[in-house]
């Protein structure tokens, strides 16, 4: 007896949990029929109208409540709905439940002031070669020879 009341006190949790998630999200007699089915002891009945207003309305819930839903419908196996609800589960819940996570925002205005000349460095070349290179002859200066 003990197990499954602890199972029922588990399911009723995971009504809870998604009832809060989804809140927000729903018109008030969409959160009146969820409270009144948790409170009269129909957490199932709850989950599974919960379950399709998340997944048809795409609200988003956190990874580990995807993952105790996809959990809680174990429990369920060979049930009639079970088909249904592991589609709505999977394809709607666990897709929108692992996000990527946002980039990083880049403060562009840094606290270190700008410098005022950029300095390029450059490693000095053989004279010659740099003039060679250059078709020039070496006197120093850019003109071409004549």
């Amino acid at each position: 007896m003990a197990s499954h009341m602890q199972t029922f006190a588990e399911e009723a949790n995971l009504a809870w949990a998604l009832a809060e998630a989804a809140k927000p999200h729903l018109n008030t007699v969409e959160r009146n029929d969820v409270f009144v089915a948790i409170g009269a002891g129909e957490p199932f009945a709850a989950i599974c109208q919960l379950l399709k207003s998340i997944a048809t309305t795409r609200i988003p819930v956190r990874p580990d409540l995807a993952q105790r839903c996809r959990i809680w419908l174990s429990a369920y196996m060979g049930h009639e709905d079970e088909r249904y609800l592991r589609r709505l589960i999977e394809d709607f819940l666990i897709p929108y439940a692992i996000r990527v996570p946002p980039a990083v925002v880049v403060n562009e205005r840094s606290n270190m002031p700008r410098p005022r000349w950029l300095y390029v460095y450059q490693p000095l070349r053989n004279e010659g070669n740099a003039d060679r290179l250059l078709g020039h002859q070496g006197r120093g200066n850019c003109s071409p020879t004549s």
